[in-house]
Parts: C-alpha cells; structure tokens; sequence
C-alpha cells in the first residue's frame, strides 16, 4: 500500500504543493514541516516494500533506511520521534544525523 499527501475528497488535503515545499493550507506550516512530512511518507512507503509494520520496526532496519536514504536521514528523525511517543514502534530506536550534520572537533596543535 502507497501512502501519499493526497485525500480521498480533494487534491492533496492540507499539503497541496508539498512536491514543491510550498504548503498552502489555510494555517501555515513552519518551514520544513512539509519536508518532514514527505519523509515520512517515504519512510512508511518504504516500509511497505519490506513488508514491515511499524511495531515489528528493529534499530537494523533504520540503519538500513539510513544509509539508503541519506538525503532523508535528518528530516525522518521528527516521525521516529513521533511514532516512539506513541508507542506506535519499540522505544529505544534512533536515527544517528549524520557526520557532515554533527559538530566538528577541533585537533589540538
């Protein structure tokens, strides 16, 4: 099953311009809140390609989703976050942001 922004009753529900990051719902996302939002549409479609449920999630599998989708690593972290909270999946999982997004370490002379 494909999940996408669109709604059974109109063109995309609140995120009709979402491929282009331009939400225009009546109420104004924040900045970056339709980039996350397609992340995680990603990330449960790429789920269904596994055959997985968010229950049955693993750290081995958000490693795996990490490393194949570097590009959507930082902004799947609010939905892990999210589904975590609601104890949708198993607590205790992480997505590590990656190296170019940790700070930097000075060498001492």
């Amino acid at each position: 099953m494909r999940i996408s922004p669109s709604s059974p009753t109109g063109s995309h529900g609140p995120w009709p311009n979402c491929q282009r990051g331009t939400p225009t719902s009546s109420v104004r996302s924040p900045s970056g809140d339709c980039g996350n939002v397609l992340a995680a549409i990603n990330f449960l479609n790429w789920f269904g390609t596994q055959h997985l449920s968010l229950s049955q999630l693993q750290q081995r599998h958000l490693d795996t989703w990490a490393i194949e989708r570097s590009t959507l690593r930082s902004r799947s972290i609010p939905f892990l976050r999210w589904s975590t909270a609601r104890r949708l999946c198993p607590p205790d999982l992480v997505i590590e942001r990656s190296a170019a997004q940790l700070p930097g370490h000075f060498q001492a002379e």
